[in-house]
């Protein structure tokens, strides 16, 4: 990282407490984030405040669909610094977090300052072997695995989406942080509805999309357990909201 680009981090508040290849831990105050510098920009990569279990950001709505299920067993496909599996391993006592990460010094990076505490078996292998290889089911797989600005081509194939409905449970449900790159929103839903129901949200202020599949649940199943199951106060009811706004496709 050059001068400019620390002097850039400098001027937002932000210190930089480690820095690995293209990889960095910035801290400003009690909140922290994995940043990637490509191209000249800063890639957020994971943010997590001590102080607060909310982001505001697409990590959020991930977080309720645990409630779903019953001992709720979860992959995740990358891991950042791994806010994911923070929000759900402080929400859910009872849940089984998986977390499949190619890059060591990603994960080196969020042990150290982000998941230490936190209980999920994380495994140094991409999330595409990983999953063809594991004799597991789960009732939760969540992709979020992006090369710079782009989700890797191996996870917007048909292979991927036939292999992910194979290692679901029964009603499990595959949910996905897209961001368009070289194929389309359009022409990755029409490949995800050849195995499952595809509903999508649109986060707060963001360009990205959830998309939500689920191999049996209707909205009207996934919206009515969620208001059922979960907690919700003025901290997280965006997220039902949310929610009771998907849209079908």
């Amino acid at each position: 990282m050059n001068v400019l680009d620390k002097l850039l981090l400098a001027l937002e508040g932000w210190k930089v407490v480690e820095e690995r290849r293209d990889f960095m831990v910035v801290r400003r105050g009690s909140k922290v984030q994995l940043r990637q510098l490509s191209r000249g920009l800063f890639t957020v990569h994971s943010t997590y405040d001590a102080n607060k279990l909310y982001t505001r950001s697409y990590w959020d709505y991930f977080t309720p669909v645990p409630t779903l299920f019953k001992h709720p067993r979860v992959l995740m496909i990358g891991l950042g610094g791994g806010t994911i599996a923070i929000q759900m391993a402080k929400l859910y006592s009872d849940i089984t977090i998986d977390i499949a990460e190619p890059n060591p010094d990603v994960i080196e990076m969020s042990r150290k300052y982000f998941m230490n505490g936190i209980n999920a078996n994380i495994v140094m292998e991409d999330g595409n072997s990983f999953l063809d290889r594991t004799a597991n089911t789960y009732d939760i797989i969540i992709l979020d695995a992006f090369v710079n600005l782009s989700i890797p081509e191996q996870f917007l194939s048909t292979s991927f989406i036939d292999v992910a409905s194979k290692k679901l449970s029964s009603n499990g449900i595959l949910m996905i942080n897209f961001v368009e790159s070289s194929v389309s929103f359009d022409a990755f839903a029409q490949l995800l509805k050849n195995r499952f129901r595809v509903f999508s949200i649109n986060p707060i202020t963001l360009l990205n999309k959830i998309i939500v599949c689920s191999k049996v649940l209707d909205k009207d199943a996934i919206v009515g357990g969620l208001r059922s199951g979960a907690k919700w106060d003025n901290g997280n009811a965006f997220l039902l909201i949310a929610y009771e706004n998907m849209k079908q496709h």
